[in-house]
Protein backbone atom coordinates (compact mmCIF):
# COMPACT_ATOMS: atom_id res chain seq x y z
CA UNK A 1 0.00 0.00 0.00
CA UNK A 2 1.68 3.34 -1.36
CA UNK A 3 1.42 6.24 1.05
CA UNK A 4 1.35 8.94 -1.77
CA UNK A 5 -0.74 12.09 -0.83
CA UNK A 6 0.50 14.97 -2.84
CA UNK A 7 0.50 18.68 -0.70
CA UNK A 8 -1.51 21.30 -2.25
CA UNK A 9 0.25 23.73 -4.81
CA UNK A 10 0.92 26.89 -3.41
CA UNK A 11 -0.40 30.22 -4.40
CA UNK A 12 1.04 32.51 -7.22
CA UNK A 13 0.31 35.82 -8.16
CA UNK A 14 1.92 37.72 -11.32
CA UNK A 15 2.86 40.32 -8.92
CA UNK A 16 4.89 37.63 -6.61
CA UNK A 17 8.40 38.85 -6.95
CA UNK A 18 10.25 37.38 -3.49
CA UNK A 19 13.32 35.63 -2.75
CA UNK A 20 12.81 31.64 -3.01
CA UNK A 21 15.44 29.81 -0.73
CA UNK A 22 15.33 26.03 -2.53
CA UNK A 23 16.14 23.75 0.23
CA UNK A 24 18.84 21.51 -1.02
CA UNK A 25 20.14 17.59 0.09
CA UNK A 26 23.22 15.93 -0.81
CA UNK A 27 23.09 12.02 0.55
CA UNK A 28 26.49 9.94 0.57
CA UNK A 29 24.91 6.38 -0.40
CA UNK A 30 27.10 3.21 -1.18
CA UNK A 31 27.17 2.58 -4.57
CA UNK A 32 27.09 -1.34 -4.38
CA UNK A 33 23.76 -0.52 -2.18
CA UNK A 34 22.33 2.45 -4.76
CA UNK A 35 23.18 -0.29 -7.67
CA UNK A 36 21.90 -3.59 -5.27
CA UNK A 37 18.38 -1.52 -4.38
CA UNK A 38 18.29 -0.48 -8.24
CA UNK A 39 18.09 -4.40 -8.92
CA UNK A 40 15.59 -4.82 -7.16
CA UNK A 41 13.54 -2.83 -7.99
CA UNK A 42 13.79 -3.89 -11.77
CA UNK A 43 15.65 -0.72 -12.99
CA UNK A 44 19.21 0.88 -13.66
CA UNK A 45 20.82 3.27 -11.15
CA UNK A 46 19.63 6.61 -13.52
CA UNK A 47 15.86 4.76 -13.60
CA UNK A 48 16.11 4.84 -9.50
CA UNK A 49 17.44 8.41 -9.34
CA UNK A 50 13.92 8.68 -11.39
CA UNK A 51 12.28 7.07 -8.97
CA UNK A 52 13.52 8.80 -6.01
CA UNK A 53 12.77 12.31 -8.08
CA UNK A 54 9.15 11.47 -8.51
CA UNK A 55 8.32 10.33 -4.74
CA UNK A 56 10.01 13.76 -3.71
CA UNK A 57 7.78 15.47 -6.54
CA UNK A 58 4.77 13.81 -5.07
CA UNK A 59 5.42 15.45 -1.74
CA UNK A 60 5.86 18.84 -2.67
CA UNK A 61 2.52 18.88 -4.88
CA UNK A 62 4.21 18.71 -8.22
CA UNK A 63 1.51 16.35 -9.76
CA UNK A 64 -1.20 16.27 -12.24
CA UNK A 65 -4.94 15.70 -11.59
CA UNK A 66 -4.19 12.42 -13.08
CA UNK A 67 -2.13 11.75 -10.29
CA UNK A 68 0.77 11.40 -13.06
CA UNK A 69 4.60 13.25 -12.40
CA UNK A 70 6.42 14.44 -15.42
CA UNK A 71 9.78 13.66 -15.11
CA UNK A 72 12.37 15.97 -17.06
CA UNK A 73 15.60 14.43 -18.74
CA UNK A 74 18.67 16.84 -19.79
CA UNK A 75 20.33 14.42 -22.71
CA UNK A 76 23.43 15.01 -23.99
CA UNK A 77 24.01 14.97 -28.21
CA UNK A 78 27.27 15.60 -27.50
CA UNK A 79 29.31 13.55 -30.16
CA UNK A 80 33.34 13.63 -30.49
CA UNK A 81 34.30 16.83 -31.48
CA UNK A 82 31.32 18.40 -30.73
CA UNK A 83 31.95 21.89 -30.45
CA UNK A 84 28.36 23.31 -29.50
CA UNK A 85 27.46 24.79 -26.49
CA UNK A 86 24.39 23.43 -25.80
CA UNK A 87 24.06 20.08 -27.37
CA UNK A 88 21.27 18.49 -25.52
CA UNK A 89 17.64 18.31 -25.65
CA UNK A 90 15.31 18.07 -23.33
CA UNK A 91 12.78 14.83 -22.42
CA UNK A 92 9.96 14.57 -20.63
CA UNK A 93 7.77 11.75 -19.64
CA UNK A 94 5.05 11.49 -17.15
CA UNK A 95 4.82 8.53 -15.21
CA UNK A 96 2.53 6.72 -12.84
CA UNK A 97 4.45 7.48 -9.18
CA UNK A 98 2.49 4.57 -7.56
CA UNK A 99 4.56 2.31 -7.67
CA UNK A 100 7.98 4.31 -7.62
CA UNK A 101 9.48 3.03 -4.27
CA UNK A 102 8.13 -0.62 -5.04
CA UNK A 103 8.73 -1.70 -9.13
CA UNK A 104 10.60 0.76 -11.30
CA UNK A 105 10.75 -1.70 -14.20
CA UNK A 106 7.38 0.21 -15.94
CA UNK A 107 8.92 3.09 -15.66
CA UNK A 108 12.38 2.54 -16.24
CA UNK A 109 11.47 0.91 -19.72
CA UNK A 110 9.40 4.16 -20.60
CA UNK A 111 11.65 6.63 -19.66
CA UNK A 112 14.73 4.59 -21.65
CA UNK A 113 12.19 4.53 -24.81
CA UNK A 114 11.30 8.53 -24.64
CA UNK A 115 15.70 9.37 -24.39
CA UNK A 116 16.12 7.22 -27.15
CA UNK A 117 13.74 8.13 -29.41
CA UNK A 118 14.91 12.08 -28.26
CA UNK A 119 18.47 11.21 -29.36
CA UNK A 120 17.34 9.67 -32.54
CA UNK A 121 14.73 12.94 -33.64
CA UNK A 122 15.85 15.63 -30.78
CA UNK A 123 13.36 18.78 -29.90
CA UNK A 124 15.69 21.55 -30.25
CA UNK A 125 12.27 23.84 -29.21
CA UNK A 126 12.92 24.38 -25.55
CA UNK A 127 16.47 25.70 -26.19
CA UNK A 128 15.84 27.34 -29.28
CA UNK A 129 15.99 30.98 -27.43
CA UNK A 130 18.32 30.18 -25.06
CA UNK A 131 21.58 31.97 -27.40
CA UNK A 132 18.89 35.28 -26.57
CA UNK A 133 18.90 35.12 -22.88
CA UNK A 134 21.64 37.94 -22.48
CA UNK A 135 19.66 40.51 -24.64
CA UNK A 136 16.85 39.87 -22.55
CA UNK A 137 15.79 42.44 -19.24
CA UNK A 138 15.79 40.57 -16.38
CA UNK A 139 12.08 40.88 -15.54
CA UNK A 140 11.20 38.97 -18.63
CA UNK A 141 14.32 36.73 -18.54
CA UNK A 142 12.99 35.32 -14.92
CA UNK A 143 8.85 34.92 -16.31
CA UNK A 144 10.66 32.80 -19.52
CA UNK A 145 12.54 30.74 -17.00
CA UNK A 146 9.28 29.76 -15.23
CA UNK A 147 8.35 29.10 -18.96
CA UNK A 148 11.36 27.01 -19.54
CA UNK A 149 11.24 24.78 -16.71
CA UNK A 150 8.23 23.98 -17.11
CA UNK A 151 5.73 25.76 -14.91
CA UNK A 152 2.70 24.72 -16.51
CA UNK A 153 3.39 21.00 -17.09
CA UNK A 154 5.09 20.64 -12.60
CA UNK A 155 7.89 18.95 -14.50
CA UNK A 156 10.54 17.67 -12.11
CA UNK A 157 13.87 17.58 -13.15
CA UNK A 158 16.04 14.47 -13.01
CA UNK A 159 19.42 14.00 -13.68
CA UNK A 160 21.96 11.91 -12.44
CA UNK A 161 26.13 12.64 -12.18
CA UNK A 162 26.74 9.05 -11.78
CA UNK A 163 29.31 7.38 -10.13
CA UNK A 164 31.85 10.36 -9.28
CA UNK A 165 36.10 8.87 -9.72
CA UNK A 166 37.42 9.51 -6.30
CA UNK A 167 39.34 12.46 -7.61
CA UNK A 168 36.26 14.15 -8.52
CA UNK A 169 34.66 14.18 -5.13
CA UNK A 170 35.89 16.68 -3.35
CA UNK A 171 35.41 15.57 0.67
CA UNK A 172 37.18 12.57 -0.15
CA UNK A 173 40.03 14.42 -1.29
CA UNK A 174 40.08 16.87 1.36
CA UNK A 175 40.01 13.80 3.77
CA UNK A 176 42.76 11.72 1.88
CA UNK A 177 44.45 14.93 1.89
CA UNK A 178 44.24 15.12 5.82
CA UNK A 179 44.48 11.60 6.61
CA UNK A 180 40.71 12.09 7.92
CA UNK A 181 38.04 9.60 7.44
CA UNK A 182 35.57 10.55 4.30
CA UNK A 183 32.32 8.60 5.56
Amino acid sequence: VSSIKAAPPSARTADDDQAVEVPGLTAYIDLAEWDARAKTLGASSNSLAAGVACRLAVRVGRVHDDGTVTLRFPVTLRTEDDTRGNALTIVDVTVDPTHAATDLGEMHVKITQAILAAVENPNDENLATLPLAVMIPRRVNRRLAGMAAGSASLAVTCSNVGDLSPAANRRKRRARLSGESAS
